[in-house]
């Protein structure tokens, strides 16, 4: 077996001067607009979007061809901030935020959130800064159906007590599941995914 080989000081100077050396690429364009921290990203790629949430829950909906915004809409209130924000599909837009909610808004044609209220509101009771996260249910419903028959997805969040994670159907709208933490609390939660990029 292979010990394990030490580096010499001279070794270690060297590398840490390289490290030094190495400049982090420039930015390629910066989109400026919002007046809050940015806490939330998602793109939409069939359109060239890029959907931006920030703490004062406000969206603003990025052009990325033109680098400008085309939207600006307030999803939360100031004071629970966007901490995730999802694509459904190509039709629907879920947003987290600090007060308990996850919403689900419906999209144009062109990317854009529709105007008025969101079409469901999910009183998940998530007040902490644990993202939620999506998860795809094969062989349900049609991603981009016209009613809320067309959200065959399962939501993930960390629920008010800090050691228990919950599982949400969006498309009934209710938890089906609730899974506890042997110890301490969710500080973040991933669906594994398969190779076509969906829930295992």
């Amino acid at each position: 077996m292979l010990g394990k080989r030490r580096q010499t000081p001279e070794a270690k100077q060297r590398i840490a001067e390289e490290i030094q050396q190495i400049r982090a690429p420039d930015p390629e364009y910066v989109l400026r607009g919002h007046r809050a921290d940015v806490q939330a990203l998602a793109f939409h790629l069939a359109l060239d979007l890029l959907y931006a949430g920030d703490a004062e829950g406000q969206l603003f909906l990025w052009d990325l061809q033109q680098r400008r915004p085309v939207q600006e809409k307030r999803l939360h209130s100031a004071e629970a901030g966007i901490i995730s924000l999802h694509l459904l599909g190509t039709a629907w837009l879920l947003s987290q935020g600090r007060d308990g909610t996850a919403m689900v808004w419906r999209l144009e044609a062109d990317g854009c959130v529709k105007e008025g209220d969101p079409v469901k509101v999910l009183a998940v009771g998530s007040y902490n800064f644990c993202r939620a996260s999506i998860a795809l249910v094969e062989n349900r419903g049609a991603e981009h159906g016209p009613g809320m028959d067309g959200l065959p997805f399962l939501l993930a969040v960390a629920g008010d007590d800090a050691a228990i994670l919950e599982i949400w159907d969006l498309q009934a709208g209710r938890r089906v599941a609730t899974l506890r933490q042997p110890e301490g609390m969710a500080l973040s939660w991933r669906w594994p995914l398969t190779a076509a990029g969906k829930a295992a």
